[in-house]
């Protein structure tokens, strides 16, 4: 509707918005901690820093984008992680 969900949410940022298994999903950042969202419910991840926006060959570490999930590089404190959130093989 064109609101800005930084706006709604009281987000500082929300990024990476796509969709899995046709809903949406997206990162946000609030009070320093990024999380997600998924299909309107928010997902405590609680990473520092996620990597995205990166240009050339930075942007190797961006989120990667796929039909039905995201693969991405986050950083928990000093350690970093490489994580997958999707909807996998579902009966």
């Amino acid at each position: 509707d064109g609101e800005l969900l930084n706006d709604r949410y009281g987000y500082d940022e929300a990024f990476g918005l796509q969709t899995i298994h046709g809903r949406p999903f997206y990162f946000f950042r609030k009070d320093g901690t990024i999380d997600a969202n998924y299909d309107g419910r928010e997902i405590p991840l609680g990473y520092d820093e996620i990597p995205h926006y990166n240009c050339c060959s930075a942007s190797t570490l961006n989120p990667m984008i796929a039909q039905n999930m995201v693969a991405f590089f986050a950083r928990r404190s000093s350690d970093w992680y490489y994580v997958e959130i999707g909807v996998f093989d579902q009966q």
